[in-house]
């Protein structure tokens, strides 16, 4: 393979060979922000979740996939809100997996607070992988855990790609409906145990596969908060869910119920930091608001150079950052950037 140096006139070059569509992706211009679920746990915007704000091409339009209803009172005594949803299976959260850190590996703690409106309805309030098919596995293996509500019962369950079935569920009766409860998920690398309003609710051992392991962490999947995911997006949530915290270690049952004990005061959030956990999300962001009445005129222009002009000129999204570095060289000019995309619902999207 024979390499060259790029010329100085790289585009030139590019829109010479007559492309339909060619766009240098050259704007600095930003877009209006994508709407973030802060993450206070130990890494920081790494964890960052990112609420569903997908706008899909209509025509040569967008409209916005997405219902959300705004923040509404949370669980905690300090005044923080808690997400809204609504059932809509386009309302969820996702928390993407650009970092390793993120990876929900044993051992682990979960924690959410839900308030349900529905106690029979088979919904996910917290899962990273659990019941879907993972990407390019073709023998159906199942690979993360799982954080449900149905018939009436909490669920948490895990996989160890041992086929579809479950290594693990823990099935607790009594989900009450329009109120408060306090869900803590738990495992060690053997023992599963689901703690419920600061007590021990119920427990199960994981059955190991070939390998030896009970439990097989979804490297691939975001984790997802309000619905069961990719690429279903179905078993939406109906309710509130607050302050979820993910942990790499396992909480004692004496942290377990002072972090339920404690809620009503101000000092919750503390609490929860003490224990390190390396994603805690708030959820109370403030409500979303859509660009410029629905229009999208705001979303900022990728300007393309090929032969069908401005039929094929593309918008950039909320999640994506216009103006990063892009390659060097000399070809390509003392003022030549690069879009960065956030790895979820980001893109530079041309729709018609």
């Amino acid at each position: 393979m024979v390499v060259t140096a790029a010329k100085a006139d790289y585009s030139n070059s590019v829109v010479s060979l007559n492309p339909v569509a060619y766009w240098p992706l050259n704007e600095t211009i930003q877009p209006p922000p994508a709407y973030v679920a802060t993450n206070s746990g130990t890494l920081g915007s790494s964890g960052n979740g990112y609420y569903e704000t997908w706008y899909a091409p209509t025509n040569n339009g967008f409209n916005a996939a997405m219902s959300w209803q705004g923040p509404m009172p949370g669980v905690t005594g300090d005044g923080d809100t808690a997400a809204n949803f609504s059932g809509d299976a386009n309302q969820y959260i996702q928390i993407p997996h650009t970092s390793t850190n993120t990876i929900v590996k044993a051992p682990f703690t979960v924690e959410c607070w839900t308030y349900a409106t529905n106690a029979t309805d088979w919904v996910n309030l917290v899962g990273d992988g659990g019941q879907y098919q993972q990407p390019n596995n073709a023998s159906g293996s199942y690979a993360g855990f799982y954080l449900d509500h149905y018939g009436g019962s909490w669920l948490f369950g895990l996989y160890n790609t041992n086929g579809t079935g479950h290594s693990a569920e823990v099935n607790v009766g009594g989900v009450a409906v329009n109120q408060w409860t306090h869900l803590v998920a738990t495992y060690d690398g053997t023992n599963a145990n689901l703690y419920v309003n600061g007590t021990l609710a119920g427990t199960a051992i994981t059955s190991t596969n070939a390998l030896g392991l009970g439990y097989v962490p979804d490297a691939v999947n975001p984790i997802i908060i309000g619905t069961l995911g990719r690429p279903h997006w179905v078993n939406a949530y109906n309710g509130l869910i607050d302050e979820i915290a993910i942990y790499t270690n396992v909480l004692t049952a004496d942290v377990v119920y002072s972090h339920y004990s404690t809620v009503s005061g101000t000092g919750y959030a503390s609490m929860v930091l003490t224990s390190s956990p390396s994603i805690y999300l708030r959820l109370g962001e403030p409500a979303y608001t859509l660009p410029s009445s629905n229009s999208f005129s705001s979303f900022p222009k990728a300007h393309s150079y090929g032969s069908i002009g401005d039929a094929a000129v593309g918008l950039y999204q909320p999640g994506t950052l216009p103006g990063v570095s892009g390659p060097s060289g000399s070809g390509f000019g003392d003022a030549n950037y690069a879009v960065a995309i956030n790895g979820q619902n980001a893109g530079v999207d041309v729709g018609n």
